[in-house]
């Protein structure tokens, strides 16, 4: 039972608003909305002409929404002699194709710019299926569809295959399958039952389908065309109106007084701001939207200036610091370079030093003074010292947690102080000063960080006994006085390789098994010859006269090369302290001992029957090892 409504009496009302009181219920308000509301209410009894002149004037989609209005409109555009105004307002869209032949006005506009999908309704959807007649979202597209793996589609009508009588749509994929619809394949099936009895009928059927297929397919190929064109179109249209709105953007900052810096970036297309979300929209820009924005925009360019200045500054502090390492490295090789000077510190460890931080940042100058200079190379010996005497202490530290030396004994000087280097990662740092500093060098400063003891210090313990040392308290300098030379062996090998006592060591890290023989005078000899030769082509030969990189870390013959051709140096040689060894040659193994190790690859690990790789057994050609004092460049 309905409830009744309560009738308010007009006495009441007035003294309800005599006593101050609301009569009846409240008022809600009304969203509000763009234009005059109503303004369109008595459209549907205006006269015919004038309708007509209007829809001319439509395009397909308003068409569209007017006829699911009202049936007055859905009777009026639905009918077939209203087709005209569905092709006049097709016309408003250059390169569309004409109606098929297959279709109605109406179904096509539908096709073409309702964006909905044909089976679910699902909104925003953008991909129309033009040899179906379809548009489809993504589940009912695979639901209503079906691929040519389908063996519904070898079945044959007549003469022809069935698939062939099918319009189908190439997906480019992997198996280039193309998809068919569904309801067509029923359908064609079902008219197929209805006329395969008599044969005439079924022929005639068979060539009326191929010819619609063929009609389709061409009128889905223009389609695709026009669809493409528009989709590019729209592309530059939008574009054109994140232009206007970037143009409108920059008139406005500039109007904030941003001109210097807009002008400063103009020649990067205004890169920075561009990318801005709330630059990058096609939309128009309004005063409302600037208001809401402008804070923002401003925050942007401050963060813009800001970020530009920080790079200025480092630019200027790669400057300065460039000519602190020039400044270093002519330090570093007057007087001439040797081995022992490669154990100094490198540019970027000094250039890290609070002395050598405080000139360059406190430089007034672009460049670094002459000043600046002259007060830093006073403090370079002392800077030098002190890293020496650090990293001693540290090297130190870290060896005494492993090995214990007499006290007469530096840990350093003995001979199984051994280290070896992990890989670490690069941090440049997080200052301006770091940063540049980063860049400059290429490299951080030296660390113990990526240093450790050896877990084959028992190894190297034994090694140093069977070559007739005593491990804890020979040196390296009492190994290398002993000028002993023993032969190596490696199991189920008949070869042997001549060694001394380091680089039996450098052996033993990445092979097992090994045993020992006492060669012959003659085979020392020998030996001795090969070595002499082996060193000359180490890519390890350093110029004495500069730190350039044609000069460090090259074959003999090439440093010889750089000695004559940039310091006129005609007969260079290692006894006029024209070129030294570097210490890190100590660290690797010669050529020859490599093809050794090699023989013992082939020999043992890809003759045996235990199928081990390289890996499992631990072989590394490239591992880095290397004594206290000839480790690294760092030095």
């Amino acid at each position: 039972m309905s409830r009744k409504k309560l009738k308010v009496k007009p006495d009441f009302v007035a003294d309800a608003g005599a006593m101050g009181k609301e009569a009846g219920p409240p008022k809600t308000a009304r969203r509000p909305v763009r234009g005059k509301r109503g303004s369109l209410q008595d459209m549907p009894n205006m006269p015919l002409d004038i309708l007509l002149e209007i829809f001319n004037h439509l395009r397909p989609r308003d068409l569209l929404h007017l006829a699911r209005t009202n049936k007055a409109f859905r009777g009026m555009l639905m009918s077939r002699t209203s087709a005209f105004l569905w092709k006049a307002s097709r016309d408003n869209f250059e390169g569309l194709p004409d109606c098929p032949s297959y279709l109605s006005e109406p179904a096509y506009a539908n096709l073409a710019f309702s964006p909905y999908c044909h089976n679910c309704l699902k909104p925003n959807i953008q991909t129309v299926l033009w040899e179906f007649s379809v548009r489809y979202c993504n589940a009912c597209k695979q639901s209503l569809t079906m691929t040519d793996r389908s063996g519904d589609l070898y079945t044959k009508m007549g003469d022809t295959m069935v698939f062939s009588l099918l319009n189908h749509v190439d997906l480019w994929d992997r198996r280039c399958t193309r998809l068919f619809h569904k309801p067509q394949v029923l359908e064609l099936v079902k008219n197929w039952d209805a006329v395969k009895s008599n044969e005439a009928a079924g022929q005639s059927f068979v060539e009326e389908q191929k010819a619609r297929v063929k009609e389709v397919a061409e009128h889905a190929s223009s389609c695709y065309v026009w669809g493409q064109k528009k989709a590019h179109s729209r592309q530059q249209e939008l574009e054109e109106m994140k232009t206007e709105r970037l143009r409108d953007v920059i008139t406005r900052l500039r109007e904030s007084g941003w001109g210097e810096e807009l002008d400063i970036i103009a020649p990067r297309q205004y890169h920075a701001l561009s990318s801005n979300a709330h630059v990058r929209q096609a939309k128009k820009l309004t005063t409302r939207i600037w208001q809401n924005i402008r804070q923002d925009m401003v925050d942007l360019m401050q963060d813009i200036k800001n970020q530009r200045l920080a790079e200025e500054y480092k630019t200027l502090l790669k400057r300065r610091l460039d000519t602190v390492f020039a400044l270093i490295s002519s330090h570093y090789v007057n007087p001439r370079r040797t081995r022992q000077t490669e154990l100094r510190p490198p540019a970027v460890d000094l250039a890290h030093m609070p002395e050598t931080r405080a000139i360059v940042t406190g430089s007034d100058d672009v460049e670094l003074g002459q000043a600046s200079q002259d007060a830093l190379r006073d403090l370079l010996p002392t800077m030098i010292e002190r890293w020496q005497a650090q990293v001693k202490a540290e090297l130190t530290g870290l060896l005494q947690e492993h090995i214990t030396s007499p006290p007469d004994i530096d840990p350093l000087d003995l001979a199984i102080a051994c280290l070896h280097s992990r890989v670490y990662l690069m941090n440049p740092g997080d200052t301006p000063y770091d940063q540049a500093l980063s860049s400059v060098a290429g490299c951080q400063k030296w660390s113990t960080r990526h240093l450790s003891v050896p877990t084959s210090i028992d190894d190297i313990r034994e090694i140093v006994r069977t070559f007739g040392g005593d491990p804890s308290r020979s040196t390296r300098q009492e190994m290398d006085d002993r000028d002993v030379y023993l032969a190596a062996k490696i199991i189920y090998s008949a070869k042997a390789q001549i060694m001394t006592w380091d680089e039996a060591i450098l052996c033993k890290s990445r092979i097992c098994g090994l045993s020992w023989e006492q060669p012959s005078e003659d085979e020392i000899q020998r030996h001795k010859a090969n070595q002499s030769t082996a060193d000359e082509g180490a890519d390890m030969w350093c110029c004495s006269l500069c730190a350039k990189d044609a000069g460090r870390l090259h074959a003999m013959y090439r440093i010889k090369d750089h000695l004559r051709s940039s310091h006129s140096v005609e007969n260079p040689n290692v006894e006029n302290g024209d070129m030294y060894l570097h210490p890190d040659a100590d660290g690797y193994l010669p050529s020859n001992r490599m093809d050794f190790m090699e023989d013992y690859i082939h020999e043992y690990l890809h003759d045996s029957d235990d199928g081990l790789s390289d890996w499992e057994l631990g072989i590394d050609l490239g591992f880095g090892f290397g004594w206290l004092g000839y480790d690294s460049d760092d030095f």
